[in-house]
C-alpha cells in the first residue's frame, strides 16, 4: 500500500504526468506478473546510489568525539548505511509533461513507455502487500553539498547532478519487517536480503493511462503491442511517438537526383549571417500579451471561485449564485439595509461587482489586440449577467425604494445600472 513519509516529497498535483520507459521483455514481464519490479539500490549502474555525500560522512565520523571508541562508532554507523543499500528496493519513473529523447535513446527501436500520473501510481500500489513510499529525487553536488537531516531513507532521495536529466520520481520499498506486526523474542531482527529485487503487485488498469512506442519503431511494432495488450485484457490507447516526425509544412523531401534551380542572389542572401533575423522584441511583446490574456482569464476564474463559496439559508443551504439570489430577494427595513454591508453574502456581491469593474477597465487599457479585448470583455460580461446581475439589480431596487445614503451603495447602484444597459445592448 502507499504510505506517506516526511522524507518523501511527492508531486503537489496528483495529475502530474510520469513515464516509465522499458524494452519489450520488461513490458511483457509487467503484464504477465501484474507487478512492478523493485531493484536493490546497490544493483544500479550508478555506484553512488543510496550512498552518503562526503560532507555528511565526515560529519558522522566526527560526531562521537566524547566517546573513547568514537572512530569505531562512526565506522559502524557508516557501515550500517552502506548495508542499508541492500535493503532498499527502488522503481524509477520519469516526471515530465513531455516525452524524453534521452530515455528513448536508451531503448532504441523496441522501446515502450507507460504514460500515467502520480495519482494513478499511488492508487495502483494500494492493493500491494508492500509498504510503498513515493517521492521526488533531488540532485546535488556530492563533493560540496550534504544531507543535514539524515535518516535511513534520506540517501535514496538524492542523486548526483549528472543525473538531473532523469527528473526522477521513485517508488521505494524498504525491505525490513514490520516490527509492529511481528513478535520477536529479543532485540535483534532477522532481515532477508534479496538477490536482486522483488515484484510488487499493482492494478495495471489503474496504473496505465496510455502506452507509447518508440518514435523509431516500425509500424508493425505498434500493432504488436496493441495485440499483446488485448491478449491481457487491457484496453488502453497505444500511441506511436511522433517525437522525430517533422511537420510537412516546414519540411519537403526531394526525389533522388532531382535538380534544384536557385538564383545566385538568393544563395548569397541565405549565406549571410542573420539573413532572416527574428524580431526578438516582437516575440517578447507577443509573450507579454499572451501572459496578460492568461492573467485576465485567471481573474475570471478567481471570481467564479468566490461565487462558489457563497452559502445562504437554513439547512439545506443554498450555494453559489442561487444563494446570492435568494439572499437578495429578502425584504429589509432601512436599518437592516444599512447593516447589510457586513453580511458575507453582500460582501462577496460587492467585491465581485468591483472586481468586474476594475477588470473591464484594465482590459480596455491593456496591450491586447482589439479582438482579444472584445472576447475577454464578453466573457466577463456574460459571467456578470449569469451570476451577479440579478441579485445586484434586486438590491439596487431596494436601495432606490428605501433611499439609502451609503456612498458604497451608490457606487454599487451606479455600476449595476451601467451594466444593465451594456447587457441589453450586447443582448447577453
Amino acid at each position: 500500500m502507499y504510505q506517506e513519509h516526511p522524507d518523501f516529497e511527492p508531486p503537489k498535483d496528483t495529475n502530474t504526468k510520469i513515464w516509465r520507459y522499458m524494452d519489450l521483455p520488461k513490458f511483457l514481464s509487467l503484464l504477465e506478473s501484474s507487478s512492478l519490479y523493485f531493484v536493490r539500490a546497490d544493483k544500479f549502474a550508478d555506484p553512488y546510489e543510496g550512498t552518503i555525500p562526503t560532507i555528511t560522512a565526515e560529519n558522522i565520523t566526527g560526531s562521537f568525539t566524547e566517546f573513547e571508541n568514537a572512530a569505531e562508532m562512526g565506522k559502524t554507523l557508516l557501515h550500517l548505511f552502506d548495508m542499508n543499500r541492500k535493503l532498499m528496493l527502488v522503481n524509477c519513473w520519469y516526471q515530465s509533461d513531455y516525452e524524453s529523447d534521452a530515455m528513448w535513446q536508451l531503448y532504441s527501436n523496441s522501446g515502450i513507455a507507460i504514460q500515467t500520473t502520480f495519482g494513478n501510481l499511488k492508487e495502483a500500489v494500494s492493493g500491494s502487500g508492500d509498504r510503498v513510499l513515493i517521492g521526488q529525487v533531488k540532485y546535488i553536488d556530492y563533493e560540496k553539498e550534504g544531507l543535514y537531516f539524515l535518516s535511513g531513507l534520506a540517501p535514496f532521495l538524492f542523486k548526483r547532478l549528472s543525473f538531473e536529466h532523469e527528473k526522477e520520481l521513485r517508488a521505494v520499498i524498504w525491505n525490513i519487517p514490520d516490527t509492529n506486526e511481528k513478535d520477536f523474542n529479543n532485540d535483534t531482527i532477522p532481515i532477508e536480503v534479496l538477490d536482486h529485487g522483488k515484484f510488487s503487485k499493482i492494478d495495471l488498469d489503474t496504473l496505465i493511462e496510455s502506452i507509447y512506442v518508440s518514435p523509431v519503431a516500425p509500424a508493425w511494432f505498434q500493432t504488436l503491442v496493441t495485440s499483446i495488450l488485448k491478449r491481457y485484457g487491457i484496453n488502453k490507447p497505444v500511441i506511436h511517438s511522433t517525437l522525430y516526425t517533422i511537420d510537412k509544412i516546414i519540411h519537403t523531401t526531394t526525389k533522388p537526383k532531382e535538380e534544384i534551380t536557385v538564383s545566385r542572389e538568393l544563395l548569397d542572401h541565405l549565406y549571410r549571417k542573420d539573413s532572416y533575423r527574428i524580431n526578438i522584441e516582437m516575440l517578447k511583446a507577443e509573450r507579454e500579451r499572451s501572459r496578460e490574456y492568461d492573467n485576465f482569464l485567471n481573474d475570471l476564474k478567481s471570481m467564479e471561485t468566490e461565487i462558489e463559496k457563497v452559502r445562504f439559508g437554513p439547512p439545506p443551504q443554498l450555494e453559489g449564485k442561487e444563494a446570492l439570489l435568494h439572499f437578495s430577494e429578502e425584504k429589509r427595513s432601512r436599518e437592516q439595509l444599512n447593516d447589510i454591508f457586513n453580511a458575507s453574502q453582500f460582501k462577496t456581491l460587492y467585491y465581485i461587482t468591483g472586481k468586474v469593474d476594475i477588470t473591464l477597465r484594465a482590459i480596455a487599457t491593456s496591450q491586447l489586440t482589439e479582438k482579444e479585448k472584445e472576447l475577454l470583455q464578453k466573457k466577463i460580461i456574460y459571467f456578470y449577467s449569469e451570476n451577479i446581475f440579478h441579485p445586484a439589480f434586486l438590491f439596487t431596487e431596494q436601495f432606490a425604494e428605501l433611499g439609502s445614503e451609503n456612498p458604497a451603495f451608490d457606487a454599487f447602484t451606479g455600476f449595476t445600472t451601467i451594466m444593465a444597459h451594456l447587457i441589453a445592448e450586447l443582448k447577453v
